[in-house]
């Protein structure tokens, strides 16, 4: 009946616990040459103000690049059956980790890296896992891009070339016929 002043009367007040899990990655070295080594570091921070719990993270690499070593600094990263994840389990408030992945460059051009939490225990205050919403905190993407061309290239077949290459005089009088 709503009567607050009987016996059969309660109120209960909830509070959930909050967290506030983002993501961001950076590459040492955003433009390898092809057959080289990128390192990338992926970075779990927790402003809070709870313990995010069974937290996990996805980390899509594309089949231009292939993972050589992972060294994740809390939980596993890669186990079969589940080679994209990153299992961290609890981010204390206030607390960042990294997961540091190396992979060799298989093909020239622009690789994408996408890294977006896949789970956790309690509710974030602006984002939710696993729903690929770009303009939420808790995915992140980087770009590495193997040039076309390399100096090493032209290095190398300039090397190997019987002929010197022209001056730029000689060849300024062939173009002008002289």
């Amino acid at each position: 009946n709503g009567v607050t002043s009987e016996n059969d009367y309660s109120q209960v007040t909830v509070t959930p616990k909050l967290i506030d899990v983002s993501v961001s990655a950076v590459a040492g070295n955003p433009r390898p040459a092809l057959g080289e080594i990128v390192e990338m570091s992926f970075t779990v921070a927790n402003a809070g103000p709870e313990t995010a719990t069974g937290v996990a993270a996805a980390i899509a690499l594309p089949p231009e690049l292939e993972l050589v070593r992972a060294v994740p600094q809390r939980g596993t990263y890669g186990l079969a059956g589940s080679e994209d994840t990153w299992v961290i389990g609890e981010v204390a408030a206030g607390e960042t980790v990294t997961v540091v992945l190396q992979a060799r460059t298989l093909q020239r051009g622009t690789s994408v890296v996408s890294m977006q939490i896949s789970s956790y225990d309690q509710a974030d205050v602006d984002s939710d896992p696993n729903n690929s919403v770009e303009s939420e905190d808790d995915q992140a993407r980087l770009e590495i891009a193997v040039p076309l061309f390399s100096k090493r290239m032209f290095m190398s077949e300039a090397s190997q070339s019987s002929t010197p290459p022209p001056t730029s005089s000689s060849f300024f009088r062939r173009l002008l016929g002289g």
